[in-house]
């Protein structure tokens, strides 16, 4: 549908007309970009925006009498209604995974958030409303074989230490409670072992064969883990990114843990590291500069990507609607 509007000049001056008359502005139809699959949610977005000025195309062209040639195939597609709920459903089952992953490319994504955007992205498929899977025909047998996608993709950048840093930020207290009591602890686990022995094994690891800190480690992290969620501490202005407050910890309490902590979730994401230096690369291998050899591109990449290092500003806060509504 998109490709064939944006390939006629008439059909999509009309389209134009429609959408002025409608919503008294115009819409950029959008088409799916591979590179950016999470394109898919906005294509499924504006086309559910534009969905009644695409199906007045066909009776506009009748009664106006155009001179625009539009197939039968097409005509049929925009005045469908099945059509549209499928693209409703789209957008319903691309909205949360796309906004994660969105998230996860920018700077300000913390280490905690890759295992939560996972879990919520599990959540989101576990809760699929009947008008979506009625939408799209899918069955249980679908819906569990998403989630082993998920599982799998996970396993690719998975470590115990996203559990760690997942279990040790207050900001996903709230939601780890509620995930676990509407379904089971199982559905935190993304297709590993328990999260429990997660996190037993990588604090075994931090304590680098120490019995006495591995003691230590364990209760203090069993300190954090019990206290109570309704009593000021040093935790509970969440709008902090995890790596600030483990560094303002009370030592008393949390002095053999927090500075290992501290540093765990100062990690980046990967994916926000990765997403610039692909736009630094970009930037020296231009068009006019196809000729550049590799040792040349490489050495002007970095220097780039460095000099962006520099003045770059990362918030100590996190108080965007994103963390409010994984929260």
């Amino acid at each position: 549908m998109v490709k064939t509007f944006k390939s006629s000049h008439l059909l999509l001056k009309l389209f134009n007309k429609l959408c002025i008359e409608k919503y008294r502005k115009t819409y950029v139809l959008i088409l799916f970009t591979k590179t950016r699959w999470g394109t898919v949610y906005y294509v499924a977005q504006r086309a559910s925006t534009v969905k009644s000025a695409c199906a007045s195309l066909p009776g506009e062209i009748l009664n106006a009498d155009y001179d625009i040639d539009i197939s039968d195939e097409l005509k049929a597609l925009v005045t469908d209604q099945s059509y549209w709920k499928g693209v409703s459903a789209m957008e319903a089952l691309f909205k949360t995974t796309c906004s994660c992953l969105t998230y996860l490319e920018g700077d300000e994504a913390t280490f905690s958030t890759v295992y939560a955007c996972f879990v919520a992205i599990k959540f989101h498929i576990k809760m699929l409303n009947s008008a979506v899977k009625d939408a799209l025909d899918l069955t249980v047998n679908d819906i569990e074989q998403i989630v082993t996608m998920i599982h799998h993709r996970f396993s690719t950048i998975y470590t115990e230490a996203h559990a760690l840093a997942f279990a040790t930020d207050p900001l996903f207290t709230p939601m780890r409670t509620r995930i676990a009591a509407k379904f089971s602890q199982e559905i935190l686990q993304l297709g590993k072992s328990s999260i429990n022995q997660q996190l037993k094994a990588v604090i075994s690891r931090l304590a680098n064969g120490n019995d006495d800190l591995r003691r230590k480690l364990f209760s203090e992290f069993a300190t954090f883990i019990v206290r109570p969620m309704d009593k000021d501490d040093d935790f509970s202005d969440i709008t902090f990114k995890p790596s600030e407050l483990w560094t303002l910890s009370d030592d008393h309490y949390y002095g053999a843990i927090n500075d290992r902590l501290s540093a765990l979730h100062k990690n980046p994401t990967g994916a926000s590291r990765g997403e610039r230096n692909d736009k630094a690369a970009k930037r020296v291998h231009s068009r006019s500069r196809a000729r550049l050899g590799k040792h040349k591109i490489e050495p002007g990449t970095a220097i780039l990507f460095n000099s962006e290092q520099l003045n770059r500003q990362i918030a100590s806060t996190r108080d965007t609607k994103f963390c409010k509504w994984l929260h």
